[in-house]
């Protein structure tokens, strides 16, 4: 296992649940309170009113939505309203009553607005946002993404994006040519894997193989160094499904999109839960 000292490199400090209207969340919420009740700190529960929404109910012939051949839904702002008050009533009560078997203490508000603005406002030092991820739509080979993940890249604050029932037996730590990120990195994946017999899976791409050395130097008998083609996500998401992994953990802004974003291959094409580990104060 990683030295002990290791945990103090990814103190969290509160999780918090990210929830919205658009994507069924139970997964997500699953592990945002068993990391919680893991670590013993708060959960809060933030549902998210997309404004962009409500904007688009607004306008001129936007009358209904129609997400798939058999459900038709009535797009009106007093509709919406509605909708939003129910989901968001659904969302707290299951919170409470998970987070209740666990004997995680919990809180819950519902907010309207931009979701990259608030999270920002609401996020704080040493919280770890948890997503839902994407979600398939019925029987369509289609996946419907909340637009609180295009958010999650541009917090101050760690984010975990959750696919499937979560276990993170197998992190798989993407190194960059930061020693501070990737000890941060490979702190969190230690805190987050369930169990802790196993050495850590870290891909090094050929830029930071250097510097990556020397960071891992003193944590040979912890890690298992692998080499990546390329910093480049479909070369993460290849390597990762060669090795089994069930969530990478990322380090390197190198990873994102042009705007700060999550990029489209780890959005849309990743079936891995996804971490992107924040420097405190960066």
């Amino acid at each position: 296992m990683l030295p002990a000292e290791a945990d103090t490199d990814f103190a969290i400090a509160r999780v918090v649940a990210v929830l919205d209207a658009v994507c069924q969340a139970t997964d997500a919420m699953t592990a945002a309170i068993d990391i919680a009740a893991r670590c013993n700190v708060e959960l809060a529960g933030l549902f998210i009113e997309d404004d962009s929404l409500f904007r688009m109910a607004s306008m001129p012939g936007a009358r209904h939505l129609t997400l798939t051949p058999t459900a038709r839904a009535s797009f009106g702002i007093d509709t919406l309203e509605t909708e939003m008050r129910s989901r968001a009533n659904l969302a707290v009560a299951a919170l409470g009553a998970a987070a209740a078997t666990k004997g995680v203490h919990w809180s819950f508000r519902s907010i309207r607005g931009m979701p990259g603005a608030l999270l920002r406002q609401a996020a704080r030092s040493g919280d770890l946002l948890v997503f839902p991820g994407a979600a398939p739509i019925g029987g369509w080979p289609l996946r419907l993404h909340s637009p609180l993940l295009r958010a999650a890249g541009v917090t101050a604050s760690s984010a975990l994006i959750v696919r499937r029932p979560a276990s993170f037996s197998r992190p798989l730590v993407v190194a960059s040519a930061d020693p501070d990120r990737v000890r941060r990195a490979l702190a969190a994946a230690r805190r987050l894997r369930a169990g802790d017999h196993d050495a850590i899976d870290v891909a090094v791409p050929g830029l930071a193989r250097d510097v990556a050395a020397r960071t891992l130097a003193g944590l040979k008998d912890f890690i298992r160094v692998r080499e990546l083609r390329d910093a480049t996500s479909r070369s993460v998401i290849d390597l990762a499904k060669s090795l089994g992994s069930d969530l990478i953990v990322l380090t390197s802004e190198s990873l994102l999109g042009e705007e700060g974003d999550l990029s489209d291959e780890l959005l849309s094409k990743a079936d891995h839960q996804v971490l992107l580990v924040r420097q405190p104060g960066r």
